[in-house]
């Protein structure tokens, strides 16, 4: 969550830090007092903020804005029950090809109050005011979503909750597959509990890098947790902090031990069975995989017979 724009309209942001390991949080957002040494944690990976109401009201009484990125968290709720994206005066999102609805690529921004359309329009469109062809009054790129790609995600937000629903399914199911297995530990969970992907950490990286080669030695793709932002490379190149000013060792060793397991919509509950099976197999419990229930590449030759039995427009 960032969170912008005292009563002169300039920019502010409340540091958060994303100490995701972390079991007991120091207090919640509120409390943290958005100082450096806050070590709250955000969402990622489709969990909803456990603290998002609470920074929504410090950013009221603060008179920042409160901008949620929901990308990898579209169709999630908070804990309240309220979907996340409109606790914040805006929020974004990404229509990458990976996320549960696309448009290929891109993404959008809503704000809650009508008042800021025109001037988000034209932060996107070069910076043209409708009012006055061909004059740009500040810059700004051509970010526009071509029309091709907006029809195609148009056609999907009513599919969404349903998409939801079957990655609560998916979660349901690991949980219950992993949870007897040493030695794993399974995403955080929240009241709404259906995560964009699904998430396991080991004890260390290497018994995650021989896990992971086992998974695939069955033809099960998974992927490693994302890097922690500050130690991303691009923070060495210029004046902001990077790695030696900057210490969050939850998020450090959870970059380290971290993966995440298949979650596309056509996973089955015999599949799940089947990849628990396969860790299972890996730490030596449990009564075996049993065989697979696929064929390799079965994936792709469902999504081809999807789309050929597709009604024509």
């Amino acid at each position: 969550c960032q969170h912008g724009a005292d009563d002169r309209g300039k920019a502010h942001l409340l540091r958060l830090r994303a100490e995701l390991a972390e079991p007991q949080l120091r207090g919640t957002a509120a409390e943290s007092d958005a100082s450096d040494q806050s070590g709250d944690r955000l969402p990622t990976y489709g969990v909803a903020c456990r603290d998002i109401a609470a920074i929504a009201e410090l950013c009221r009484e603060r008179q920042w804005w409160l901008i949620e990125d929901i990308c990898e968290a579209m169709g999630t709720r908070a804990d309240s029950g309220e979907l996340v994206g409109t606790f914040g005066d805006f929020a974004v999102s990404s229509l990458y090809a990976n996320k549960p609805i696309t448009a290929g690529d891109g993404g959008w921004v809503h704000a809650k109050e009508p008042r800021h359309h025109d001037r988000l329009k034209s932060l996107i469109n070069h910076g043209f005011d409708p009012a006055f062809h061909f004059l740009h009054f500040e810059t700004a790129p051509n970010a526009k979503m071509n029309g091709l790609g907006a029809a195609f995600v148009c056609s999907q937000v009513k599919e969404l909750p349903k998409l939801m629903e079957h990655r609560a399914q998916l979660t349901e199911w690991y949980r219950a597959g992993l949870k007897s297995i040493p030695g794993v530990r399974c995403m955080e969970q929240r009241g709404h509990d259906a995560p964009w992907v699904f998430g396991i950490e080991t004890a260390d990286r290497q018994t995650r890098d021989k896990l992971r080669d086992h998974l695939a030695s069955h033809g099960i793709e998974t992927r490693n947790y994302f890097y922690p932002l500050h130690l991303e490379p691009v923070n060495f190149y210029g004046g902001e902090a990077g790695i030696y000013d900057v210490v969050l060792p939850n998020a450090e060793h959870i970059a380290q031990v971290g993966f995440y397991l298949p979650t596309h919509s056509f996973l089955g509950k015999v599949d799940v069975e089947y990849i628990c099976g396969v860790i299972a197999e890996y730490y030596g419990v449990g009564a075996g995989k049993g065989p697979a229930p696929r064929e390799h590449g079965w994936a792709d030759e469902a999504r081809s017979k999807l789309l050929a039995s597709a009604p024509a427009a």
